[in-house]
């Protein structure tokens, strides 16, 4: 009993969290600052998202035991449909690109997982040294590549 109440505490949570994210992002839209605006604000939402997906991710191997293998058993986790609009438009980042996930790379970051956007040039270049101006969710912090031209 104690853990499904713990469980459905942490559902919640989580449910808030994604309601919080997309709130925010709308507020941002309406404000001129989404996908349009200033380059910047860009950053700041691509950010947010990548954070709160980033927590979404460790409560999801909190539960399960390990990270999803994909966005897929990510979505059916949240109860998200994959074919749904919202759950498509969830993981856009501040320039309207997918934000990517890659678990476990061994080569990069072993045993966790890789969760980031290919940034301002929309080039994806995670596997490139020093990564481009891609923008990285690392543990708490979410790491800036490159300069913005």
């Amino acid at each position: 009993m104690r853990t499904r109440r713990i469980v459905l505490i942490s559902l919640l949570v989580l449910i808030g969290l994604a309601v919080a994210v997309f709130a925010i992002n709308m507020f941002l839209i309406a404000a001129g600052i989404g996908p349009y605006g200033p380059p910047k604000a860009r950053k700041v939402v691509t950010a947010t998202q990548l954070r709160s997906y980033g927590h979404e991710l460790e409560w999801f191997r909190k539960y399960k035991g390990a990270y999803p293998r994909d966005i897929a058993q990510w979505n059916e986790w949240m109860g998200w449909k994959q074919d749904d609009e919202r759950s498509r438009k969830r993981y856009l980042d501040g320039w309207g690109r997918t934000i990517r996930y890659v678990p476990n790379n061994p080569k990069l970051n072993p045993g966790k997982f890789d969760l980031y956007s290919v940034g301002p040039n929309g080039k994806d270049e995670y596997d490139k040294p020093g990564f481009g101006d891609d923008i990285h969710f690392q543990g708490e912090h979410v790491r800036f590549f490159g300069q913005e031209k």
